[in-house]
């Protein structure tokens, strides 16, 4: 009897044991379903009022009734949409801001058919990730527009091929900044520095996002320059490299002029040698090079030659002409 009493109490115990496991298992997939419904369910109102609001905009385009084709929601279909923040009309398509979406409502979007704003699309890239080309007045010849300055060694290389020409055939060779960009380079993505020749005009506005660390020379928004750089202001980033690094300029021709006005630094600027916060080495010069106007603000590392303004510079008969410059920055 006692033998069977505990063979009993044994039975009870399991069973017990196997309901409450059984419950336990039961609430987990009870929460993981109805978190995916939940999530769904979300997913399927924001993808049925996006669809309404195709509708709309696609309605009032029938009817004459939008004034713009590019603009925010709420203005162009005169409405208050929560969404407003999120989605743009671009070209009179519904378009999505990807800073202001989150993975999941990005992908759905995607599905919808709704692509990324041009701009923001553009602007997000860093480096050899942006290729397209924006002219701002096929009349001027000499003029070219960068919206992004992530295309300006595509400008370059087709310059130097002589292919980049307006139908005059005459190359353009000036790069006009439009407003404040921001690179949004990385240690995953970082800016890659091209040569160019001629003028860029940075229209005093403000390039952040600058990122490079690498142990080659010739390093800064250019690898090399010559010509005239001028209004514009480096803001929040680093810049590492080893000999020849700047802010702007890494190294310069030595046989051509260079004319740098009023330009500011205010990134961090380090290299093994001949690092400056502006200009990095500007070697063996034949002719007269201006500086004028320009200041640091970032510090400045090196193991060798450095300076606020200019890392170093060595003269063949040319002339370096510096003045109303100054340096804030650690050196």
């Amino acid at each position: 009897m006692l033998k069977f009493k505990n063979n009993k109490g044994i039975t009870i115990v399991a069973l017990i044991t196997t309901i409450i496991l059984l419950l336990i298992l039961a609430s987990i997939t009870y929460k993981a379903v109805d978190g995916d419904l939940l999530g769904n369910a979300k997913d399927t109102k924001m993808g049925t009022e996006i669809v309404d609001l195709q509708g709309q905009l696609l309605k009032k385009q029938k009817m004459g009734e939008i004034s713009s084709n590019d603009g925010k929601i709420n203005d162009i279909l005169g409405i208050e949409s929560q969404y407003n923040n999120k989605l743009e009309i671009e070209n009179g398509k519904l378009v999505y801001l990807a800073n202001e979406c989150s993975q999941e409502e990005i992908e759905m979007l995607e599905n919808l058919g709704i692509k990324q704003n041009a701009i923001e699309k553009t602007q997000n890239m860093c480096a050899e990730n942006s290729r397209t080309f924006y002219i701002v007045d096929e009349e001027n010849a000499d003029k070219y527009t960068l919206e992004n300055i992530g295309t300006m060694w595509d400008f370059a290389e087709k310059k130097a091929a002589g292919t980049f020409k307006n139908s005059n055939n005459q190359a353009y060779n000036k790069m006009v900044l439009l407003e404040d960009i921001d690179l949004k380079c990385s240690e995953e993505k970082n800016w890659t520095p091209n040569g160019f020749a001629g003028e860029f005009d940075g229209q005093y506005h403000t390039i952040n996002g600058m990122y490079i660390d690498s142990a080659g020379g010739n390093k800064g928004l250019f690898s090399n320059f010559s010509g005239t750089l001028k209004n514009v202001t480096l803001g929040v980033g680093y810049i590492r490299g080893g000999d020849n690094v700047g802010g702007f300029i890494g190294n310069t021709d030595v046989s051509a002029k260079l004319n740098v006005t009023n330009c500011i630094n205010r990134a961090t600027i380090a290299g093994d040698g001949n690092v400056g916060g502006c200009i990095g080495y500007m070697k063996y010069v034949t002719q007269d090079q201006t500086i004028s106007g320009c200041a640091n603000y970032g510090s400045v590392t090196a193991n060798g030659y450095c300076g606020g303004i200019l890392g170093r510079g060595t003269a063949n008969g040319g002339k370096f002409n510096v003045s109303n410059c100054y340096n804030a920055g650690t050196i």
